[in-house]
């Protein structure tokens, strides 16, 4: 605010300017205010209330078929002895399994025949598998008569020269021995195992499954020194498994 000199009458000068500027800023903040576009806010509708929401019919829905597994993979390896457990020593024929964790036990259904055959004068045949209750024959192709059984079953099969024994089978799984009532020396062992996987070790010691379907399996050997399960195995189909089994020769009983 100013005062004029000669009247002594104030003057309301230094503020005018000012005013006119405010009025024309307020009219371009209106004139802009108006000419910008307001946002649009959606606003959901009503909802229905819980008493008329429909449930649907799970049990009209078709569920498909779970797809059959299309890949398999081969599952081998080898019987090793750990440097640290001393020197390897013989463990003799091996039966290697490979045994699916929610495994169904299948019987032999008697259609097939294992024939086994020694040839020598003792009657010491290699260690052969079969299925729990598959047929089994006994073969004499030797020059010495024998009379062999086992506590496991309850006959004793008497082979003359060229003889053989009636058809037998074995109903539990692992192995069964037999002797000779003649020969106190002679005995063999038949393993009955109903896995689909099974191998016999020998030699390099080497095992090899092929065509194992996906899944969790359990790895085990048998021999007649030393036996039990090793480790559990997940075959995922696409790729090759090495298992190997390490074995401590110190932990063997001699």
């Amino acid at each position: 605010m100013g005062w004029n000199s000669s009247g002594g009458q104030p003057r309301f000068w230094r503020f005018a300017m000012t005013r006119e500027v405010f009025g024309s800023l307020s009219v371009v903040f209106l004139a802009t205010a108006c000419a910008s576009a307001r946002p649009e806010v959606w606003i959901p509708g009503a909802q229905p209330a819980a008493k008329d929401i429909r449930v649907l019919d799970t049990g009209l829905v078709e569920v498909p078929p779970p797809l059959e597994p299309r890949t398999v993979s081969v599952v081998s390896g080898e019987i090793r002895f750990a440097r640290s457990g001393g020197p390897a020593v013989d463990l003799g024929a091996t039966v290697v399994s490979l045994r699916p964790r929610d495994h169904t036990a299948k019987k032999g259904d008697g259609s097939s025949t294992v024939r086994i055959a020694s040839a020598t004068e003792q009657f010491a045949p290699p260690l052969t598998v079969v299925r729990p209750g598959q047929n089994v024959v006994l073969v004499n192709n030797g020059p010495v008569v024998h009379q062999l059984f086992s506590p496991d079953i309850q006959e004793t099969f008497e082979l003359a020269p060229e003889g053989r024994s009636e058809r037998f089978s074995i109903r539990r799984r692992g192995p069964t021995r037999f002797y000779c009532a003649l020969h106190t020396e002679e005995t063999f062992v038949i393993y009955s195992e109903d896995a689909e996987h099974v191998s016999v070790a020998t030699g390099s010691r080497e095992f090899r499954f092929s065509r194992v379907l996906p899944g969790r399996y359990t790895l085990a050997i048998w021999s007649e020194r030393v036996s039990g399960p090793i480790r559990d195995v997940y075959v995922d189909g696409l790729r090759g498994n090495r298992e190997p089994i390490w074995l401590y020769a110190n932990l063997i009983d001699p």
